[in-house]
């Protein structure tokens, strides 16, 4: 193949000519592209988050484009492309770093502080005469895309030692500016939803659901990474007083397990601290507890279910009762009495204290070797449970 022979007046030009085929406008005109086909065509524009009832939010509009349920060839062989043959992901990031309108629109994103009014309503056309102002969201898009794809072949040690996909203190910048959005998404958003405005829900497009799940495939792979190999402080993950008010404004069973139905726990609940979750979850099994079974502090205390236990035959008597029960009337006071070999019932009251006595025994003999249940291993003598078809009582 010969050679290009070039004029040496021709040169500066050809040079220019050369020189302006890459540049951001071209990028963001091909993100624009490749994030209609991946979106529509790449599986994540029927994840809904928010609204768990629907596949979409598309639904109740007739004239709404639908997305596929699964990956197509096409959008699987595009993104293999994109993440794995070209420097995309170092190029976009850099970009959406230190191009001031990119970050702009970006923080905007976050921020809420759009055209529309909530991030599944977005969406992107690769027209000519199209808006700038989408510019930040498509590249986004396609770095959450590819960013997501490549961790599927990236292990800790490529990401902490090697660098890849971007450098660790930029994967610390990527999860405050990703906890911001899925923030907006999951607080910001939520009265709109709350108030069943059906009209944003037939509005919300393929393309916004479909960032809002690229966004969390990358934040829960990273926050799966960092239990493992820590990839920054525990706090970076968190969004401080989230779930405060709502927690300390809930005082029945059903204001705290309405509380399980926020998307922000079902999205991503690394968002909400540790502390506050258990605290969520204690006072969850207290209330329910305290609904069912009544205490002596209200003077409501029910007589419950009675219960003998047979000494020396805690395990046989004991399940023999808690098999009948159910999953309803197990929540229920178990009011537990001893009766001794003689079959005369022992004194005692039970309070709690006779209960607690039987669990104590119950977990004993339950994990007692000798009773075949659980085998122990040779060095550590951990147990573990036996096949259940094995077992005869």
């Amino acid at each position: 193949m010969g050679r290009l022979k070039v004029d040496h007046k021709d040169k500066t030009s050809v040079e220019k000519k050369v020189g302006n085929l890459y540049t951001i406008s071209l990028l963001v005109a091909l993100c624009r592209s490749y994030g209609i086909i991946l979106a529509r065509w790449g599986g994540g524009g029927t994840f809904d988050y928010i609204v768990t009832s629907k596949s979409t939010g598309e639904n109740g509009n007739k004239n709404a484009i639908r997305a596929t349920n699964q990956v197509q060839t096409c959008a699987q062989s595009l993104l293999n492309t994109i993440a794995f043959s070209t420097h995309i992901i170092r190029s976009i990031w850099g970009i959406i770093q230190l191009d001031k309108r990119i970050m702009h629109q970006i923080q905007n994103l976050s921020k809420g502080k759009i055209n529309v009014e909530m991030i599944r309503n977005l969406s992107i056309c690769c027209s000519r005469t199209s808006s700038n102002a989408a510019d930040g969201i498509s590249l986004l898009y396609l770095f959450s895309c590819s960013f997501a794809h490549t961790l599927l072949i990236t292990d800790d040690a490529e990401i902490h030692d090697l660098e890849k996909p971007i450098p660790l203190h930029q994967v610390r910048r990527l999860i405050v500016l990703f906890k911001t959005v899925l923030h907006h998404v999951c607080c910001n958003e939520i009265p709109k939803c709350q108030r069943r405005d059906s009209e944003k829900f037939e509005n919300s497009s393929y393309f916004g659901l479909s960032l809002i799940h690229s966004i969390v495939r990358v934040m829960q792979d990273l926050y799966n990474r960092s239990s493992r190999r820590p990839l920054c402080l525990p706090k970076l993950w968190i969004i401080d007083d989230l779930l405060t008010k709502e927690i300390n404004s809930c005082e029945t069973f059903s204001d705290y397990e309405a509380l399980l139905t926020i998307p922000v726990l079902n999205v991503f609940p690394a968002l909400v601290p540790l502390k506050r979750r258990m605290k969520l979850f204690e006072r969850i099994v207290t209330t329910n507890r305290l609904s069912v079974q009544g205490s002596h502090a209200t003077n409501n205390l029910r007589p419950g279910i009675r219960v003998e236990i047979t000494r020396g035959r805690v395990m046989e008597s004991g399940l023999r009762y808690v098999d009948k029960l159910g999953p309803l009337m197990i929540r229920e006071r178990l009011a537990v009495t001893y009766v001794n070999e003689a079959g005369a019932t022992e004194g005692g009251i039970d309070v709690g204290g006779l209960f607690k006595d039987f669990w104590v025994d119950l977990t004993n003999e339950a994990f007692n070797p000798g009773r075949a249940l659980f085998c122990t291993t040779a060095g550590e003598r951990l147990l573990w449970l036996r096949n259940s078809s094995m077992i005869n009582f």
